[in-house]
């Protein structure tokens, strides 16, 4: 329920982003995934008896996240290194 609600957030950010620009189209490659990845989740979805698919997208989306966190602040220690008034290498 909180992922669908972040996740209808998200998509009304960039529904609104998209909405600033006068005509812009979405390519169908950015819309829809390419046919083999479609063919491979439909084939997939059938093993949700015996797998919990929803714990795996969970433990997926928390490390993901996470390696995601520890690339932001590591640019940004790195970023603020070159800053030479805080005692940065500049």
């Amino acid at each position: 329920m909180i992922t669908e609600t972040i996740v209808s957030w998200a998509a009304d950010a960039w529904a609104w982003f998209l909405g600033l620009f006068d005509d812009i189209t979405i390519p169908d490659m950015l819309s829809k995934p390419p046919d083999g990845l479609s063919l491979l989740i439909q084939r997939l979805d059938g093993f949700g008896i015996w797998i919990p698919w929803s714990s795996f997208k969970t433990i997926f989306l928390v490390v993901t996240g996470f390696i995601l966190s520890c690339f932001l602040v590591r640019a940004i220690r790195v970023a603020v290194g070159h800053i030479p008034a805080i005692g940065g290498n500049g």
